[in-house]
């Protein structure tokens, strides 16, 4: 933007008639309105030159504070050491309302939102200010006024404080306790599930009941776990140690894969042969017969008969004749007949 021409004041309309005063008016505000317009575009005109001109930055140090020599060069932070500003835009969590089937989604997406964009947030106050933005609904907006309005400030000292209230008022009631019952019954169990699906609920069974000894989690996965997997695990010879799960699950994977392709090649090769009535077997290069060019279709041979059934149903029973009709008169003309010349 350039800066705005000097404005030229219009000149002064000559009073005459009964319009004068209108007039004189009208022609005395559009002078001041231009006048506006044109400060406007001078104050435009310095703040774009102001940010097109690059300053030097001068840091301001005290005497006592200041390096010289090489101590100056120990001390100035370098480019690597300083944090870079986080240029990625992470989705925001949803609006919050205090439902507790909702509580652990919400907790979680506040904390991915912290540890992509860690530079947004210079003290742990203002991650607990910014999630409670969020508390707009029903419950959650009940809690989060109640914070607000509290005369104790701050209200939590830490986020480790607000991360255990929160899961105090708004994830699943008695979730650990729960999660333990089941580990300790059969429910879990993989059943006729994948071992995939399986795995998943395992891991989230053992993340909410807080188990970390590694002998007990294994020992629960090993008894829920398909039999056939886990037999071939502690079977192997590089059966992990009992302590490390982790490395469990990564076996019980690598079987249950292979499990999975072995029955993909079987159902493929029993698919095969029943496309077959035998084996093929290639003609030998002296037999006499000849083969047939790539991409040409065999001359086509005599078609067989169908083949019959081995079992053969009983043909229909034929039906019977109406037989003769009985002739009275013939059988009269048998009897004896007396002479009546005699």
């Amino acid at each position: 933007m350039t800066g705005a021409s000097s404005q030229i004041p219009p000149s002064e309309p000559v009073a005459s008639g009964p319009d004068s005063e209108t007039l004189q008016t009208l022609w005395a505000q559009t002078y001041e309105h231009q006048t506006q317009i044109s400060s406007i575009h001078d104050t435009l005109a310095r703040i774009e030159e102001l940010l097109l001109t690059p300053r030097p930055i001068t840091l301001k140090t005290t005497p006592d504070s200041e390096p010289r020599g090489t101590e100056a060069s120990q001390h100035a932070p370098s480019r690597s050491e300083s944090t870079p500003r986080s240029r990625l835009k992470p989705a925001s969590p949803p609006i919050f309302d205090g439902n507790r089937k909702d509580g652990r989604a919400f907790y979680n997406a506040c904390s991915i939102y912290f540890q992509l964009c860690p530079d947004h947030f210079p003290t742990e106050q203002a991650k607990i200010l910014w999630c409670l933005s969020f508390f707009q609904k029903d419950r959650a907006k009940e809690y989060a006024d109640m914070v607000l309005r509290s005369p104790k400030d701050p209200y939590f000292e830490s986020w480790a404080a607000f991360a255990t209230e929160f899961r105090t008022r708004f994830l699943p009631d008695r979730e650990r306790e729960a999660a333990m019952l089941k580990l300790e019954s059969s429910q879990y169990h993989q059943g006729r599930r994948t071992f995939q699906e399986y795995l998943d609920e395992f891991r989230d069974l053992v993340d909410q009941s807080g188990y970390s000894e590694g002998s007990n989690i294994t020992m629960k996965f090993r008894r829920g776990l398909d039999s056939i997997i886990q037999s071939r695990v502690a079977e192997s010879a590089d059966c992990p140690d009992e302590d490390n799960f982790e490395e469990w699950y990564k076996a019980a994977q690598r079987v249950a894969d292979n499990r999975a392709a072995n029955q993909s090649f079987h159902i493929g090769v029993h698919s095969g042969n029943s496309r077959h009535s035998g084996p093929l077997v290639r003609p030998a290069a002296n037999s006499g017969i000849a083969r047939t060019p790539a991409g040409v279709l065999p001359a086509s041979r005599t078609q067989l008969p169908p083949l019959q059934p081995r079992f053969q149903p009983p043909p229909p029973p034929k039906a019977l004749s109406p037989g003769v009709p009985m002739d009275v008169d013939h059988t009269r003309s048998r009897c004896h007949t007396p002479n009546w010349d005699l």
